[in-house]
């Protein structure tokens, strides 16, 4: 047996060497955050972004199998969220923790997400990659909620595969029964196209840059319709549009559901 003393600077040896390893991983969790800089401030002295990372450090370091965010950037301005949703980023694909990421905003959502479910009243509706759920979303409130600006939803009659008071609109016909259907219509489909017959009222157009987004009305149905800044060779009173018959979104009048049209 050793004598005490021995044991002793033993255990003192092992607790410091801990403590030197956890004090190391903790600072390397504080670089992974981005707060290397504030490293003598206390929580209450950062700013509302540098908190919210804080927080995150907090739970990373507990090596959790699942990381529970709920609405963390709910409180941020949009250059300071947009900086955040990166870290995030890229702290998830360091740790590789599985993370659950609680939001209202489609736009976080398609930002961080790998899959994501959609709820609608408590209900799953749809589970998917961000793109699928974009390109191929089951039901209209799945369509409305991915994508900005939002689709164009109007209730519309079929008939002989034709979209009744948008007939010019689309130059193929439509595989479904005649009827009464909510058709869904993005405002990137929308293809200024001189030869088409089919045109829009403007009502007010919003320069965003590359693109233009243009409010417009026909048959009394409002369309936000989006168009590239450099495709602009007319006027935006009236615009000569078509739309190409995949990229039209038929859905059940009654339940929302997608109907397939090919």
């Amino acid at each position: 047996m050793y004598p005490t003393s021995i044991g002793n600077s033993s255990c003192k040896i092992l607790i410091i060497g801990a403590a030197l390893f956890v004090v190391q991983e903790a600072l390397e969790i504080i670089k992974t955050v981005n707060l290397q800089d504030h490293i003598e401030q206390k929580p209450g002295q950062l700013s509302g972004g540098q908190q919210q990372r804080v927080a995150i450090a907090r739970a990373i370091i507990k090596k959790p199998k699942v990381l529970l965010l709920d609405e963390p950037l709910s409180n941020l301005d949009a250059k300071l969220k947009a900086s955040t949703i990166v870290e995030i980023r890229n702290i998830q694909k360091k740790f590789g923790i599985t993370t659950i990421f609680v939001t209202h905003d489609q736009q976080e959502a398609l930002a961080v997400s790998d899959r994501i479910a959609i709820l609608n009243e408590g209900n799953i509706v749809q589970i998917d990659a961000p793109n699928e759920l974009y390109r191929n979303p089951k039901t209209s409130y799945v369509a409305s909620f991915i994508g900005s600006p939002s689709i164009n939803l109007f209730d519309c009659e079929v008939k002989g595969g034709q979209l009744v008071g948008f007939d010019l609109l689309v130059g193929e016909k439509l595989n479904i029964k005649d009827g009464m259907y909510q058709i869904g219509i993005r405002p990137e489909a929308f293809q200024i196209n001189e030869k088409s017959k089919f045109e829009v009222d403007v009502d007010f157009s919003e320069i965003l840059g590359r693109d233009i987004l243009i409010h417009a009305h026909h048959n009394d149905e409002k369309l936000n319709i989006i168009i590239r800044n450099s495709n602009l060779n007319q006027n935006l009173e009236r615009i000569k549009f078509s739309v190409k018959k995949e990229e039209i979104f038929v859905f059940d009048l009654e339940t929302k559901v997608r109907v397939d049209h090919e």
